[in-house]
C-alpha cells in the first residue's frame, strides 16, 4: 500500500477540538468590540480614572475619583484596572481586557462544572459557546465596567455552591463550599452586599429545592468563613482610613438606593429587566421554544436544569424589587441563561420544534431589514441626528456583508439537522454582525458620550490655559483625558455628589468671576445642549467652537 495511502486515514476523521472551536468563536466576539470602541462616558472612564488615580497616588485601599474619595464600590475591579493600566498602559484593549478575561473564565467555569458532572466536551463547550455568543455579553462582557468581573466571581460562588449539593461525599461538599465562599469574597470586593444578595437569591431556592441541596445549605458556614477571610482585611483597612465609610457604603448606596422611590439613581419600572434579558438573549432567544417539549430530565441533569431556573429568576426578582436599575446589573444572571438554554438543547437532541425554526427565519429577516435601514443612514445624512461614519463604499460594504452574513448564517441554522449543528450555527451568526458594528462604531457616536477623540484633538489648547473648568458630565473625562484632577466643577455635581467632591462653582459664582477678572485666563468644557442653555448666563467668551457636541470656550482677562 502506498506510503499515503497509508498516511492519510489519520487525518479523515479529524475534528476541530470544542474547546478550539469556542476559543475561536470567543476570539472574533469579543477582542474586535473590545479593541475598536472608545472608552464610553461615564461608566468605562469613570473606571479608568479611578484606576490612574489610584496608581498616580499609590493609595490601593481608598480609591478616589477627581481628587475626592469614592466609597461606592470596593476596590477590587480598580485594583485590576489599575494592573491592567501599569503593566499595558492606556489603550482601550488593555484597560478592557481584566473584562475580556473574566468573561473568558466564567465560560470556563461553566464548561468545567459541566464535565465534572457527566456532559461530555461537545455539550460542555456548545453551553459556553451560548453565553459567549449572547448579544447582551457581547457588549457588557468586554466593556471596562465592574459587571463582568462580578459575573464571573459570582459564577465561581454559584457553581461551587451548586456542586457542593451534587457533591456525595462530605469532604468533597466542604472543599465545593469553601471555593464557594472565596468567589463571594471577590464578588464582595467588586460590588459589596449586593453579591451576597445576588448570589442566595440563587443559592436559597436551588438548596432548597434539590435534593442535595439541604446539605449544602447546612454547610453555608463554611463558605461564608471563606469569604469573609478574603474580604475582611481591606474592610478593616478602610475603617481605619474612612470612619464613616460602612455608613456610606451600607446604609446610602445598599439599602437607601433599593428601598427609595422617589428621587432613586436610574428609577425605572418593576418590568424593566424583562426586556433587557429577552432582548439580550439574542440570537438565542428563538430557542425558548424547545421549552414545549414533553421529554423529562433525571438525575442530574434535572438538577442542572434546575439550577439555570434558580440563577435566572432568583436574581431577576431581586432586582427588578430594586428602585434603581440599569441593563448592566443583569449580567449575573447570562450564565445561568445560557445553561438552561444547552439544557432545552439536551432535551430536544433528537428533533427541533417548528417554533424554533420560525423564530430563527424571523430573526434572519429582522437582521437583513435593520442592515437595510442602517444602509440607507448612509445616503440620508440630512438630518443633524444622525453621525455615520463617511458614506464611504468601505463602510457600506461592511455593514452589508455583515449584516447579511449573519441574516444567511440564521437561515442556515434554521435547517439544521441536530442540535448539536444547531447550536454550532446559532452560536457563530452575529459574528459578521458584530465584526462590522466593531469596525463601525468607533466613528459613528461619539460627543460626550465618548468624548476621548474630541478631548484628544484640543488636548494642548486645554493645557495652556491657567484655569480649566467643566460641568459634570465632562468633568471624569476631562481629568482622564489630561491626566490631571486640577478642574473645577460647575452648576451642579449630579452623580458626582457621592464622591464628596469640593462644592460646585453655581452659574452665577462663574459669572461673576469671570467678569471681575478673577480667572484671567480660563476654558471651559461642557455639553452643547448645557451651553445652550446656560450661555446667556455668561459673559461672552473671548473664543468659543464645538466638536463632536463638545462645547470648548476660552476667556481672556482685558
Amino acid at each position: 500500500m502506498p506510503r499515503t495511502q497509508a498516511i492519510s486515514p489519520r487525518f479523515a476523521g479529524f475534528r476541530w477540538p470544542p474547546a478550539g472551536t469556542f476559543l475561536a468563536l470567543f476570539l472574533c466576539i469579543h477582542v474586535p468590540w473590545a479593541a475598536r470602541r472608545p472608552l464610553a462616558a461615564p461608566d468605562e472612564i469613570r473606571y479608568a480614572e479611578i484606576a490612574r488615580e489610584m496608581l498616580a497616588t499609590g493609595d490601593w485601599i481608598v480609591p478616589h475619583l477627581a481628587d475626592a474619595p469614592y466609597l461606592e464600590k470596593p476596590p477590587l475591579g480598580i485594583w485590576v484596572g489599575a494592573i491592567a493600566q501599569g503593566l499595558c498602559g492606556r489603550s482601550t484593549f488593555a484597560l478592557r481586557l481584566p473584562a475580556l478575561l473574566s468573561t473568558l473564565i466564567t465560560s470556563c467555569l461553566l464548561a468545567r462544572f459541566l464535565r465534572r458532572h457527566g456532559r461530555g466536551a461537545s455539550e460542555a463547550w456548545g453551553t459556553v459557546s451560548i453565553f459567549a455568543s449572547f448579544a447582551f455579553v457581547q457588549v457588557i462582557g468586554s466593556a471596562h465596567v465592574l459587571d463582568p468581573l462580578l459575573s464571573c466571581a459570582l459564577a465561581g460562588a454559584t457553581l461551587g455552591f451548586a456542586s457542593g449539593a451534587l457533591a456525595r461525599h462530605p469532604g468533597e461538599r466542604r472543599s465545593a463550599l469553601l471555593r464557594a465562599g472565596l468567589w463571594l469574597g471577590a464578588a464582595f470586593l467588586v460590588k459589596g452586599f449586593v453579591a451576597v444578595a445576588l448570589l442566595f437569591s440563587a443559592a436559597l431556592p436551588f438548596g432548597v429545592l434539590s435534593p442535595g441541596g439541604r446539605r449544602a445549605l447546612r454547610g453555608l458556614p463554611w463558605m461564608l468563613g471563606a469569604a469573609l477571610l478574603v474580604a475582611l482585611p481591606w474592610s478593616l483597612a478602610i475603617s481605619l482610613r474612612e470612619p464613616l465609610f460602612w455608613h456610606r457604603f451600607f446604609w446610602v448606596e445598599h439599602v437607601q438606593r433599593f428601598l427609595s422611590r422617589d428621587g432613586a439613581q436610574h428609577s425605572e419600572p418593576v418590568w424593566y429587566f424583562l426586556p433587557v434579558l429577552l432582548g439580550g438573549a439574542l440570537p438565542w432567544l428563538p430557542l425558548l421554544g424547545l421549552a414545549s417539549s414533553r421529554s423529562t430530565l433525571d438525575g442530574e441533569p434535572r438538577q442542572i436544569a434546575r439550577l439555570a431556573a434558580c440563577w435566572v429568576v432568583g436574581p431577576l426578582l431581586f432586582l427588578s424589587a430594586s428602585s434603581g436599575k440599569l441593563g448592566t446589573y443583569l449580567t449575573p444572571c447570562f450564565p445561568g441563561l445560557a445553561l438552561g438554554i444547552g439544557c432545552l438543547l439536551q432535551r430536544r437532541a433528537s428533533e427541533i420544534h417548528s417554533l424554533v425554526r420560525i423564530g430563527l427565519r424571523a430573526f434572519a429577516i429582522i437582521v437583513a431589514l435593520a442592515t437595510g435601514a442602517v444602509l440607507a443612514l448612509f445616503v440620508i445624512r440630512e438630518h443633524p441626528a444622525i453621525r455615520l461614519p463617511s458614506p464611504g463604499a468601505a463602510s457600506a460594504t461592511v455593514w452589508l456583508v455583515g449584516g447579511l452574513g449573519s441574516s444567511w448564517l440564521l437561515l442556515r441554522a434554521a435547517r439544521a439537522a441536530s442540535a448539536r449543528q444547531l447550536r454550532r450555527r446559532v452560536a457563530w451568526s452575529l459574528v459578521p454582525l458584530g465584526v462590522a458594528a466593531a469596525l463601525a462604531f468607533p466613528r459613528s457616536t461619539q460627543g460626550w458620550r465618548q468624548p476621548e477623540q474630541p478631548l484628544a484633538r484640543h488636548r494642548d489648547w486645554l493645557r495652556s490655559s491657567d484655569t480649566l473648568i467643566a460641568e459634570y458630565r465632562l468633568l471624569v473625562s476631562l481629568c482622564w483625558s489630561l491626566e490631571t484632577t486640577d478642574v473645577e466643577l460647575v452648576d451642579k455635581s449630579g452623580e458626582l455628589d457621592s464622591h464628596h467632591l469640593r462644592l460646585p462653582l453655581s452659574i452665577g459664582e462663574l459669572s461673576s468671576r469671570l467678569r471681575n477678572d478673577v480667572l484671567p485666563d480660563t476654558r471651559l468644557v461642557c455639553r452643547a445642549s448645557w451651553w445652550n442653555d446656560h450661555a446667556r448666563e455668561l459673559p461672552e467668551p473671548t473664543s468659543s467652537f464645538e466638536d463632536d457636541g463638545i462645547v470648548f470656550a476660552h476667556y481672556v482677562a482685558r
